[in-house]
């Protein structure tokens, strides 16, 4: 309800710390999320491995099985499934066609926005 405090919002990310800086200056973003984790600190255990999703669980200090996981790549939807949350798949113009073993799949940003206003 609107006076649950707001959900935790992390950032786990194959890509560097300076590329997220380059898109924070454009559009603002890195605000929203804490912690971002980038392959700057997760460049041997990229994901499908699960790493960057429990090092981000450990420093919110919350349960992987209540997280869910929002990624673009099939590859996401196995980190999710290895670090035992579930995945949410959104689909866009990178995302190959085929499974992905999503535990939900959205075409749009609407939709995803619709089902986390619901849960």
């Amino acid at each position: 309800g609107s006076t649950d405090p707001p959900r935790p919002l992390s950032l786990i990310t194959g890509s560097w710390m300076s590329y997220v800086d380059a898109i924070d200056a454009k559009l603002s973003v890195k605000h929203y999320f804490s912690p971002i984790i980038t392959a700057d600190e997760i460049h041997r255990f990229m994901k499908p491995h699960p790493h960057g999703l429990l090092l981000a669980c450990d420093r919110l200090g919350v349960d992987p099985k209540k997280c869910v996981y929002i990624g673009d790549q099939a590859f996401d939807m196995a980190a999710a499934k290895s670090a035992g949350m579930e995945g949410w798949l959104l689909r866009g113009r990178w995302t190959p066609k085929g499974e992905a073993n999503a535990n939900e799949t959205f075409t749009t940003l609407g939709d995803l926005q619709q089902k986390l206003l619901a849960a």
